[in-house]
C-alpha cells in the first residue's frame, strides 16, 4: 500500500509541475492517467525497474572492480608497503556501499524523468482522443513505436 502512495505521490507531483494545478487536482489527473493507460505504464514501470537495478548493479560492479585494480597496483597498499592493507575487504565492501548509495540517488533522477515523459506521453494521447483524429500524437514514431511495443 506505501509503494501505491509513493507512485501516486510521485505522478501526483509531475502532474503539478506539467499543469500548475493543486495536489489533489494533480493527483486524480495522474491516477486516471495511469488508469486509462496501465498496460503501458505497468510495462514501462517493470522495465524501469529493471534497467535501474542492472545500472545500480554495473556502477557497484565497476567501482568495486576500480577499488581493487587501485589497491592491487599500488605498492604503497601491498605487502612491506607504507599503508601495508592485510585485507581488501573493508575498502571494497566501503566502495560498493557508497556507490550504491550514489548510483541509486543518480538513477533515480532518470526515473523520474522517464515517468515525466511517460505522463506526457498518456496525456498526450488523452488530448488526441478529446481532440478527435485532428492533429497527431505530438511523440516522435520511435517513442509511439516503442509505446506500441
Amino acid at each position: 500500500a506505501e509503494r501505491l502512495v509513493k507512485f501516486v505521490s510521485r505522478n501526483s507531483y509531475i502532474m503539478t509541475a506539467m499543469y500548475g494545478a493543486g495536489f489533489c487536482t494533480a493527483s486524480k489527473m495522474a491516477f486516471f492517467a495511469i488508469l486509462h493507460n496501465l498496460r503501458t505504464v505497468a510495462a514501462v514501470t517493470f522495465l524501469g525497474d529493471i534497467i535501474f537495478r542492472f545500472g545500480q548493479l554495473l556502477v557497484m560492479s565497476v567501482s568495486a572492480l576500480l577499488c581493487w585494480a587501485y589497491l592491487s597496483n599500488e605498492a604503497e597498499f601491498g605487502f612491506g608497503g607504507e599503508n601495508e592493507l592485510t585485507s581488501f575487504g573493508p575498502p571494497i565492501i566501503l566502495v560498493l556501499y557508497l556507490s550504491a548509495v550514489f548510483s541509486r540517488e543518480i538513477l533515480s533522477i532518470f526515473d523520474i524523468a522517464a515517468d515525466t515523459i511517460l505522463l506526457a506521453y498518456c496525456q498526450d494521447k488523452k488530448r488526441l482522443d478529446l481532440r478527435g483524429t485532428g492533429g497527431g500524437v505530438k511523440a516522435s514514431e520511435r517513442m509511439q513505436k516503442f509505446i506500441a511495443e
